[in-house]
């Protein structure tokens, strides 16, 4: 397995997607709970919204993909479940300020 350490979620989320791997997801998302960079939960809400688009791409439904994962990890109750809870919409890429190229694989980048 690919060592993640350094890599930002967008790089993770897009290499999730491109080897297809539901692992690398829960890898990632553990990251940015183990990470001092992200203490405003509006932070964790923006990449949240990276891992919720990588598991619909690969195929996962991801709202009960984030209700396994916070079942699993009960200690990241207060965090993930608000965001379960918001709309589709407010789960988009667009929500968190991203979109998808292909330069020429695919990428998730700022918008």
């Amino acid at each position: 397995m690919k060592d993640l350490k350094g890599k930002s979620n967008m790089f993770i989320a897009a290499l999730a997607v491109k080897e297809n791997s539901a692992e690398i997801i829960e890898r990632g998302i553990t990251k940015m709970f183990n990470s001092n960079a992200i203490e405003d939960y509006r932070d964790i809400i923006r990449v949240l919204v990276l891992y919720y688009d990588a598991a619909e791409r690969i195929g996962l439904n991801p709202d009960r993909y984030f209700e396994s994962y916070m079942n699993n990890h009960i200690d990241k109750k207060q965090h993930l479940e608000p965001f379960i809870k918001r709309s589709k919409e407010d789960k988009l890429l667009k929500a968190g300020g991203y979109k998808v190229i292909y330069n020429p694989d695919f990428n998730y980048i700022e918008s």
